[in-house]
């Protein structure tokens, strides 16, 4: 598919992909502007639940319109029948990239994760839980804006699931103990990979250790935390302690049905040390605005 014409779309390269799509670099010929592309593999065309699935992503993007989500342009089909989501394209890094450097300054990964909960507190608003946000799935612009992309495993609250329930859809590594069961899952799980992205902007490590994703599913569910080691954050007393998984993760029914139990506000520059505190259930933490399952104060 490189270097030919899609609709107005030049292809100018292959970004990447996984199982759920190939992601290109185009320029938009008629608006001049280059953009992000992404296609539905051709295997999976005729593949009616793949094809349902790769609609809901660019649905349920394209109803959200928030500084720190990806921007869509516009869904169609190629002359081959595959299906195509064009998308803004933002020149930057993604946090798994600069996690290539190792953890990152304190003040810098708050700052990150406050973008990327403001982001999905829109998303939450609107009924739609991202499903698997990861350091992979969010980038960084040169103007240090956050951008959450991705929303190939979406999906939209009280509507009807693509897959079965006991079916496990998401990263091990970041997966909340309801979504690494296979259970249906609400807005509290995307809050609980947001705690594990934070966790590892500030250690430079995931915090579940796990040389297979059924041992990092282990991990995650008998919460065998990795501590802290030593980093920036580990040494920081008014940063360190918001971020550690609480005793009793699996949270309770109100994460299923609750459309927004948190909330993003202001973050101070300097972490205050009295809203830097634990708790002890996911219920708790949620009447504390905190995430459930982590000691989060930001949320």
């Amino acid at each position: 598919m490189q270097e030919r014409m899609v609709a107005h779309y030049r292809i100018i390269e292959c970004l990447g992909g996984g199982a759920m799509g190939k992601v290109y670099k185009a320029e938009d010929t008629v608006l001049h502007r280059p953009v992000a592309l992404k296609f539905l593999p051709a295997p999976l065309t005729d593949d009616d639940e793949a094809s349902k699935r790769f609609l809901l992503e660019a649905r349920a993007t394209s109803s959200l319109d928030h500084p720190n989500i990806c921007t869509i342009h516009e869904i169609s089909q190629a002359p081959d029948g595959s299906w195509y989501i064009a998308m803004a394209w933002y020149e930057g890094q993604t946090l798994k990239s600069l996690l290539k450097d190792g953890p990152l300054a304190p003040e810098q990964a708050l700052r990150y994760a406050r973008q990327i909960a403001l982001g999905l507190a829109q998303a939450h608003d609107q009924d739609v839980v991202h499903r698997d946000i990861k350091p992979a799935n969010i980038i960084v612009t040169e103007q240090g804006v956050v951008k959450v992309l991705d929303f190939g495993l979406a999906r939209f609250l009280g509507k009807a699931r693509l897959t079965r329930t006991g079916t496990v859809m998401g990263t091990a590594a970041y997966m909340s103990p309801e979504q690494a069961r296979g259970e249906d899952v609400g807005t509290s799980s995307d809050i609980w990979s947001l705690g594990a992205v934070l966790y590892e902007l500030l250690a430079g490590r995931t915090p579940f250790a796990g040389e297979s994703d059924v041992a990092m599913i282990y991990s995650v569910l008998n919460v065998e935390y990795a501590g802290t080691g030593r980093s920036a954050a580990a040494s920081s007393k008014t940063v360190w302690p918001a971020i550690r998984p609480t005793a009793t993760p699996r949270p309770g029914p109100w994460s299923k049905t609750s459309k927004r139990p948190w909330k993003a506000p202001n973050l101070p520059t300097t972490p205050r040390p009295e809203v830097l505190r634990s708790s002890s259930s996911p219920r708790g933490a949620a009447r504390a605005g905190l995430c459930p399952g982590w000691s989060l104060f930001f949320c």
